[in-house]
């Protein structure tokens, strides 16, 4: 990693950028288009939430339904553009249930 570091940004409408980074972590950021020149610096800048949600699926017994309902919530979760982990607690039904998870894909 440099201590000092900057990084040119060119765009299609002919605006010019720049980052200057120190240590690695954004500094200033200068932005040049035509005659106008702005500086802004890291720290002024609003944050953005770029989190997603993410769901937690517990699956711990085996009947006919479980796999059919778990299909059902992983559409909902892929509908809402988020991600999805399973949750068992029985170690001898997690070869099954990812069997059965494999097979609808």
């Amino acid at each position: 990693m440099r201590l000092f570091e900057k990084i040119k940004l060119h765009t299609m409408d002919s605006t010019k950028s720049r980052v200057i980074l120190v240590l690695g972590k954004p500094l200033v950021y200068y932005q040049r288009e035509h005659f106008f020149k702005s500086f802004t610096f890291a720290w002024n800048l609003p944050v953005k939430n770029t989190s997603i949600p993410v769901f937690y699926l517990k699956v711990n017994r085996v009947a006919d339904y479980t796999l059919p309902c778990v299909q059902h919530w992983i559409n909902i979760i892929n509908n809402m553009g988020a991600d999805f982990y399973f949750l068992c607690d029985k170690k001898n039904y997690k070869m099954r249930y990812y069997a059965g998870f494999v097979s609808l894909i």
